[in-house]
Parts: structure tokens; C-alpha cells; sequence
């Protein structure tokens, strides 16, 4: 049962298991309100984007996966995101030089100021994690910003006044995959 028939390239056949893990649980915070990051150079976590996971066994891995959607105020900036495991930075860049930072995903929304342009990004990324515990593990998602206010799941003028200023909403899910 659930074997499959597999070919070694010259015509030999055998039946083998499926190769890969399997999915063991499955986690997600779906954060549906609005949060601002205003404080620049500095790594905060961002508000109902954490969950904490207990693998079964020490082999399993953490698939981690975020979309988040954001926007900048009217003079542009960066917002950074990295995913955290307890207090470790996982998942990103390597490092390069200062003052670069390592980061899991993010983007630049550049300066706006001068048009009625409305600047939204939806950023995110995916990471096979091996966190080697059966213990209880938190995982964040931390904002960093590089220049002026940054928002999270709304559009900059964030007004009803227009139909093209998006209310949004962002996702954070952990999967352990049974190896």
C-alpha cells in the first residue's frame, strides 16, 4: 500500500515508498488588523505574527511561511522582515558588510511625495527549518525599517475615500514536515 513502481533508468523496476516527509501539523495566525513600525533601526516583532510549535520528534522540520502585506508613508523607506526561532534569526541573507542588513524577505517603496500614487507590497518567503528539538518553539516575524513610518496591512492614507486604498490582510504558517 502506497508504494509506487519506480524505474532506475534502464528498465529496471521496483517498488519503493514514497520518497519525502509527511506533514504532521499544521499552524497559522491570520492577522486582519492594522499595525504601524516607527521606530527605525530596530528589529520589532510584529504583533500577532508569532507562533509557537512542538515537534514530535528531534528529525521533524519546520516549513515557515509568510506573506505580509505593507506600505510606506509618503516620503518611501525599506521594510525589512526575518523570521525569528526563539531568539535566533533564521532564514536569512548572508552577511556582507555594514550597514546591511540580513534579512528573511522585504522591500523599498520609494518616495511618493510628490504624486497621489498609493505604494503597497506584499512580501514574503518560505523556509525549511531544522529546529532539532521536541520542545516548544516560538517563531516570529520581525519588522525592521529603514527610513520613515512603515504599516502593516493597510495603505499609507489608509482613508474611505478611494476604492484603491486597501485594507488587507497578512498570514504567518507553520508546517512540521515528519522526516
Amino acid at each position: 500500500a502506497n508504494d509506487h513502481l519506480k524505474t532506475d533508468g534502464s528498465g529496471n523496476l521496483a517498488w519503493v515508498a514514497p520518497a519525502g516527509g509527511k506533514i504532521g501539523q499544521v499552524l497559522q495566525v491570520y492577522k486582519t488588523d492594522a499595525y504601524t513600525l516607527s521606530t527605525a533601526s530596530t528589529w520589532t516583532a510584529i504583533t500577532d505574527l508569532s507562533l509557537t510549535i512542538t515537534p514530535s520528534a528531534a528529525t521533524s522540520k519546520v516549513l515557515v511561511m509568510a506573506n505580509i502585506f505593507h506600505s510606506s508613508d509618503a516620503s518611501g523607506g525599506s521594510l525589512m522582515f526575518r523570521f525569528v526561532r526563539t531568539s535566533t534569526a533564521i532564514g536569512i541573507a548572508d552577511a556582507v558588510g555594514t550597514p546591511r542588513l540580513q534579512t528573511s524577505f522585504g522591500s523599498y517603496i520609494g518616495d511618493h511625495s510628490t504624486t497621489a500614487e498609493v505604494a503597497t507590497d506584499m512580501s514574503g518567503n518560505t523556509f525549511l527549518d531544522s529546529p532539532s528539538t521536541t520542545s516548544a518553539t516560538t517563531y516570529t516575524i520581525e519588522g525592521y525599517i529603514a527610513g520613515s513610518t512603515q504599516y502593516v496591512n493597510r495603505s499609507i492614507r489608509d482613508t474611505d475615500l478611494a476604492g484603491y486604498d486597501p485594507r488587507s490582510c497578512s498570514s504567518f504558517t507553520l508546517m512540521e514536515v515528519l522526516v
